[in-house]
């Protein structure tokens, strides 16, 4: 058998499958066989082969590949190697996504997960602020880590990760929200003089950050 072994997979793997005898009686075309995770590929339990066939894994999982064969003298020969197989993106979210606008600070749950068979590779699993690069420049995060914006305005989150086998997930927010500022209200020609006349009064009303005034 040449090729890799032992490795993490994302896609369907190629193998190409190699039998040969070095000297004397020559191989026994019906004893050449492959069996996929049990030891025992000899007679009809093996699938026969001939040197230099390809064969295709797309189940994932751990595999492990047997060879076994024979010469006409009776020699004998076996093989084993591992192929791991996960086909499946990791999935990574966070919740308290909103279109409201909040005026406390918003503590929000990150998730990060994989179904495959391979494991999150944890350096990878990442979450940044405002920029999609977070596989570059974010900050590592485990499952059920709770983080808090307390940065006034709209704010958009990412979240990246991948697992062992090299499949790959991303995830954006809608925007978090976040005004803390309180509206400013004033009127002026307030006085605690008598007027004799009728009062000119302006009112004022401002919100200095984020949400606007309501108009409810």
């Amino acid at each position: 058998k040449s090729g890799d072994r032992n490795c993490n997979f994302s896609l369907d793997i190629s193998i190409n499958l190699s039998a040969s005898d070095g000297w004397g009686s020559n191989l026994d075309p019906t004893t050449v066989r492959y069996r996929w995770d049990n030891s025992n590929c000899t007679g009809w339990w093996g699938n026969v082969f001939v040197n230099g066939q390809n064969i295709t894994l797309s189940t994932e999982w751990d595999h492990v590949l047997y060879l076994c064969a024979a010469d006409y003298a009776g020699n004998t020969q076996t093989w084993s190697g591992i192929y791991r197989l996960d086909k499946t993106n990791p999935v990574v979210s966070a919740n308290n996504t909103s279109a409201a606008w909040k005026n406390a600070d918003i503590n929000i749950t990150l998730s990060a997960s994989d179904a495959g068979w391979s494991a999150l590779n944890a350096p990878t699993v990442k979450y940044r602020w405002d920029n999609l690069d977070c596989v570059g420049g974010g900050t590592v995060f485990v499952n059920g880590t709770v983080i808090t914006l307390s940065t006034e305005w709209q704010h958009t989150l990412y979240l990246c990760a991948a697992d062992n086998a090299g499949n790959t997930a991303t995830w954006n927010s809608n925007l978090y929200k976040l005004d803390k500022t309180n509206p400013v209200v004033s009127a002026n020609n307030n006085s605690a003089v008598w007027k004799n006349l009728d009062i000119s009064i302006t009112l004022s009303a401002s919100d200095g950050w984020g949400s606007m005034l309501s108009n409810a």
